[in-house]
């Protein structure tokens, strides 16, 4: 399961890999005012929302602060799934299904967080994180919650997913 666009073809090799289909999940970050790559929650396919309650907290805000935000992303995310999901084209049936939920890397969590409870409402039976990087304290964290997290460079601190890019 691939969250685009830089999941994408990431997930495209993994499944290649595993000789796996390989379908998206469509995640929106709800991004701090002025600091819109902060991201303060997420919303993913479904109907969605993951706050990150240590970030609003952290900054002074509270969930109504973001009701445009909030809307605005609900909105792209709409548009973008109607974009990439074409009339032949449905979701994969992934109830009692193993799922790798492949992104291009993290930061916050946030995204991938909304992502993995998408993919608990669709009954997934077992999910493992598979990315190219990620902070170490991140990746602990899906682990102590019971997600295998497959991520060959852990670092530091991640910053933005960008400033790991191969990708000009």
């Amino acid at each position: 399961m691939a969250l685009p666009r830089g999941g994408v073809p990431v997930a495209y090799e993994v499944g290649q890999a595993m000789r796996a289909p390989v379908d998206i999940l469509v995640v929106r970050k709800i991004g701090a005012p002025g600091h819109s790559e902060l991201a303060c929650g997420a919303i993913a396919s479904g109907g969605v929302i993951f706050w990150n309650t240590g970030i609003l907290r952290a900054l002074g805000l509270s969930k109504s602060d973001l009701e445009q935000t909030l809307r605005d992303e609900e909105f792209e995310l709409q548009r973008r799934e109607a974009l990439l999901r074409t009339t032949d084209t449905t979701p994969l049936d992934i109830a009692g299904s193993s799922v790798v939920l492949v992104d291009d890397g993290i930061a916050t969590g946030a995204s991938l967080k909304a992502s993995l409870d998408a993919l608990k409402l669709k009954n997934a039976a077992e999910i493992v994180i598979a990315l190219p990087v990620g902070p170490e304290e991140t990746c602990k964290k899906f682990e102590d919650n019971g997600f295998p997290v497959i991520c060959p460079l852990r670092v530091a601190e991640a910053g933005g997913v960008s400033s790991w890019s191969a990708v000009g």
